[in-house]
């Protein structure tokens, strides 16, 4: 074992301050439950491993006791047809709004009779009968079995909609402690009321039915001890329901929830109460649905004066979500999602209105909340909405926003876990779940985690504690002090916060914006130790904008006796900075075996590993071995650090997913495909999700993480390092390790052809434990503590003697207004224009003399309103919409529409002066410019953050 100090500084510069901000802050708490909303479930997936992956300590699960089916008997959809036995040609007479007594239900009396003459035959009913058995022999008038057999075994139409078998799913979730709020999805769609006049015999008979389904689904609640209810999903958003519907409507649920758990509870003898949830609306605040629940707090149904002793709900509840500007229909800096803080304001929304009703101490929770709707996600019917970094980014401002105050939700839930087939929509998949799967095949294998995933998984590491069901938040929340930033506004563009784990401290920060950020951090605050080395795990984009990055560990910054780092954040991009406050050192040490694993072929342990993920090749699998290192309470983090070597010939970023495996007793001379329990059998190249190699079944099998292979072309000579944190995986005991290249989603899992497939492709060129170059080998970088090791201080930080005044803001960028026709002149270049082809064959654009550019080829159009750094759109004078954009790749040229070029006003006095910035996916970001100084013909893209200023990268819009 070899202990070496590593020096990395990939995204550091380090200096001495003029001063610093001194003392320590709490800014809020985690909150005490972080979830997911669930779905892509089935007995026989493995949804579970992929969300013990991410680390919620609770999910938001729908309970849709109704089947649908198109045969009348076995349809409970709609409930009104099912009860009154239309499909039994009246059988056993019409039961809509009759007690199990035989009583018709039309008038407040014979309301509340059925409702007592229920309770009593429940109450009554023989010990241990569950509320489906008790309906099954008791009262057969119904065929009630029906209405629950959805809950127990598989149903029609369950394939569909990936909603899995309750009675199994809620055993798993329960088996791993974690927490379930519960939608028992009885709304409207099933039962509307036609009704609005007591007067009317229906209006009680409906009532009665919306009472009977409640109180069965909170018996079934009840008897799998599931007590977190929220009573409704969105009644805002149902046209089925109105604020005189509403009013009726939550009453009878709620009181139906209580009545079912204190009858459970007489009957069982296990004390246990429902804890109500309400009213999940999509808005923060609606007058018509949650001013009136409050308001009305303590009535029940068909109460005049209110009762002391009784509530409609215990804690508040509300959704939130982020979206595009209306007309979007690609990602860019005015096409992006709503800024982070619009949750904080709606949560202040929320807040502020219970408070001013006398309800200060009630828990609020944020049941839903992301940075897209569905409808808005469905507007980029091409795009994987959940894996742009502008999008991760937004998540992560989201739950930070809340961290920046002290008053803070109960719980929040990220909505949802997985894409969703929905076959009513032109891509055919709800795109804003965070996980990719295979939708249409059974068993619906998740494949895949976006980065927006990632981003959450990161937080949730962080921001909860203890494990099983002790796992929780409400973690101390400390300011990040800073000299460049305040991080004291929900609405900065940066956004920090800083939570102590056991020996360290991680300080998230968190880029919305679209430019580079230089953010200096004085990491003294929080106990941290010089000579240490922190490490940096990011999702979003790498410092250079040439490749992407998974929540892999992007760079190690070494800490001397300055405290005041300064931390490089790329546009859309979340950094995690773990920084030690013991005293440390690093050891590297040289992983214990590794070998690649291919199913026709021996394995292979040369100079170098091949890992094929092409899919005209069979695919090949690393596995790497490290020690055991027995005294792991000593560790801080541990890092697996592989070299890719420039050979590699990837075209895309690859992104490779790291699983680790619960068996280390094997050698590399022995192991093999066929005897590597976490590989299935391989059959077909990997074209689909369906085609990974992973084996789910086995149950020694975990994910670890991701690391992104860059594209080949900005490998340097002597390759690079990709890093996966696998500290808490290696102190359970883990030693094994795979990287595996899988597809994450599909055109046929993750909707139509609207959605691009993930194709894996090239060959990764991994150093080997023979490499020539013993830091090119696989290896494990530990961080320990020094128990004994000296810890001197930080430098003095002199205050600063004179503090300048802060500049007065900048005035107001003027709005620049375009309409009509204008010729685009290089700045630099005299009676140089961009000109287009008429030939709708040759696409590319040029710049040409006034000669060559003769009218209306240095013509465009343009008609629109924008603002200084906003951007607006170009068109082509006379040619067919196909062609109107000027884009393109190296050479610009007119492409299709969704890979457009817009302009930017660059100066503050001047509308004519712009710059012209790609919007095309693969380049995007990347500004138009004179390929030299002296040449006034070839026109290039470039990436140069010193654009603003320079003159090769403006033009000036000429009007004709």
């Amino acid at each position: 074992m070899s202990i070496v100090v590593l020096y990395f500084a990939f995204l550091v510069s380090v200096y001495l301050p003029l001063g610093r901000v001194a003392g320590q802050e709490v800014t809020s708490q985690t909150p005490s439950s972080m979830g997911l909303g669930f779905g892509l479930v089935h007995p026989d997936n493995n949804i579970f491993t992929w969300l013990d992956y991410l680390g919620p300590n609770f999910v938001r699960a729908f309970f849709h006791p109704f089947v649908y089916s198109s045969e009348p008997e076995y349809n409970t959809q709609d409930w009104r047809q099912f009860v009154s036995n239309s499909w039994r040609n009246g059988e056993y007479g019409n039961q809509f709004g009759v007690s199990f007594a035989g009583g018709d239900v039309i008038n407040p009396d014979s309301f509340r009779n059925a409702v007592n003459d229920f309770r009593f035959r429940v109450q009554n009913g023989p010990v241990g009968m569950g509320i489906a058995e008790f309906l099954e022999k008791n009262h057969k008038e119904v065929n009630w079995n029906e209405l629950l057999r959805r809950m127990t075994e598989s149903a029609d139409g369950i394939t569909l909609m990936q909603q899995g078998i309750p009675e199994d799913y809620v055993k798993k979730l329960q088996d791993r402690d974690v927490g379930i709020m519960a939608v028992w999805d009885w709304d409207c769609t099933e039962l509307e009321f036609l009704s609005i006049d007591p007067a009317d015999p229906d209006y009680y008979r409906e009532r009665f039915e919306d009472y009977r389904v409640m109180y069965i689904g909170g018996a079934w609640l009840a008897e799998h001890g599931i007590t977190d209810i929220e009573l409704y999903n969105e009644p805002d958003k149902d046209s089925c329901i109105d604020r005189t519907r509403w009013n009726s409507s939550y009453k009878i649920k709620s009181q139906a929830l209580q009545d079912a758990f204190a009858d459970y509870s007489i009957k069982s003898g296990v004390g246990i109460k429902p804890y109500i949830i309400a009213p999940a609306t999509a808005a923060s605040f609606p007058t018509n649905f949650a001013g009136d629940i409050i308001k009305d707090i303590n009535i029940t149904f068909l109460a005049d004066e209110p009762d002391e002793n009784w509530r409609v709900l215990d804690a508040y509840s509300f959704h939130a979500y982020g979206s595009l500007p209306s007309g979007c229909t690609t990602i860019s800096p005015t096409c992006s999602p709503s800024n982070g803080h619009k949750l904080r304001t709606k949560f202040d929304n929320a807040r502020d209105n219970l408070d001013i009703r006398g309800y200060q101490d009630m828990d609020i929770h944020i049941s839903e909340f992301n940075c897209y709707t569905f409808r808005t996600a469905e507007q980029l019917a091409g795009m994987h909405v959940m894996d742009e970094p502008s999008t991760s980014a937004c998540v992560a401002a989201q739950i930070g926003s809340l961290y920046v105050r002290r008053k803070i939700t109960k719980s929040i839930s990220l909505h949802k876990i997985a894409q969703n087939r929905v076959t009513s929509v032109p891509s055919k998949v709800g795109k804003n779940g965070v996980l990719y799967g295979d939708t249409i095949n059974p068993p619906f294998y998740a494949s895949g985690s976006s980065k927006s995933a990632e981003v959450y998984r990161m937080i949730l590491d962080r921001s909860l504690t203890g494990s099983g069901s002790n796992k929780r938040g409400e973690k101390d929340v400390f300011k990040v002090y800073s000299r460049t930033h305040s991080f004291t506004s929900v609405n900065d563009i940066v956004l920090a916060w800083a939570l102590k784990n056991d020996r360290s401290v991680s300080i998230f920060l968190v880029n919305q914006g679209w430019f580079n950020e230089e953010v200096e951090v004085d990491i003294s605050q929080y106990g941290t130790m010089p000579n240490s080395m922190i490490v940096v795990s990011s999702v979003g984009n790498n410092e250079k904008m040439t490749s992407t990055l998974h929540g892999e560990v992007s760079g190690t910054i070494p800490v001397g006796t300055n405290a005041l780092i300064t931390f490089n954040v790329p546009p859309n991009t979340v950094q995690e900075a773990q920084i030690p406050t013991v005293p440390s050192e690093v050891e590297t040490i040289q992983a214990e075996a590794a070998v690649v694993l291919s199913p026709s072929s021996t394995a292979t342990q040369g100079q170098g590993f091949q890992i094929t993920s092409d899919n005209s090749d069979e695919p090949s699998v690393l596995v790497i071995k490290v020690d055991d290192y027995p005294q792991q309470s000593d560790v801080i983090y541990t890092i697996l650090q592989l070299h890719v070597t420039k050979e590699s010939t990837n075209t895309e970023p690859e992104i490779v997913t790291v699983f680790g495996y619960k068996n280390s007793d094997w050698n590399e001379n022995e192991l093999s495909w066929s005897n590597f329990g976490m590989l299935r059998t391989y059959t077909t190249p990997l074209n689909a999700a369906k085609d990974n190699v992973i084996n789910w079944n086995d149950d020694k099998l975990v994910i670890v993480g991701h690391v992104t292979i860059p594209p080949s072309s900005f490998i340097k000579q002597e390759g690079i390092f990709v890093r996966v944190d696998i500290t808490s995986f290696v102190q359970s005991g883990i030693r094994t390790f795979a990287m595996v290249r899988m597809v994450r989603y599909d055109q046929t899992g993750s909707g139509d052809s609207t959605l691009p497939q993930d194709k894996p492709q090239g060959i990764y060129y991994i150093s080997s434990l023979k490499d020539s170059n013993e830091s090119f080998r696989p290896l494990v970088m530990r961080s320990i503590e020094a128990k004994d090791a000296p810890s001197p201080p930080f430098d003095p930080i002199p205050p600063l003697e004179s503090p300048n005044p802060p500049p007065p803001p900048p005035p107001p960028p003027p709005v620049c207004s375009y309409q009509g026709k204008y010729m685009i002149q290089a700045l630099t270049c005299d009676r140089r224009y961009i000109a287009h082809s008429l030939s709708s064959s040759n696409r590319k654009v040029s710049l040409k003399s006034w000669r060559q550019a003769k009218n209306p080829r240095r013509t465009w159009k343009i008609k629109s309103e924008t603002k200084q750094g906003d951007p607006t759109t170009l068109f082509a004078s006379g040619r067919r919409t196909k062609y109107s954009y000027l884009a393109g790749t190296r050479t610009p040229s007119l492409q299709q529409k969704d890979e457009l070029v817009r302009f930017y006003p660059v100066l503050s006095d001047d509308c004519s002066i712009v710059q012209l910035v790609s919007h095309n996916r693969a380049v995007k970001g990347r500004k138009a410019f004179l390929g030299t100084k002296s040449d006034c013909s070839g026109l290039r893209w470039s990436y140069s953050r010193v654009a603003n200023g320079n003159k090769r990268y403006q033009f000036r819009l000429k009007p004709i």
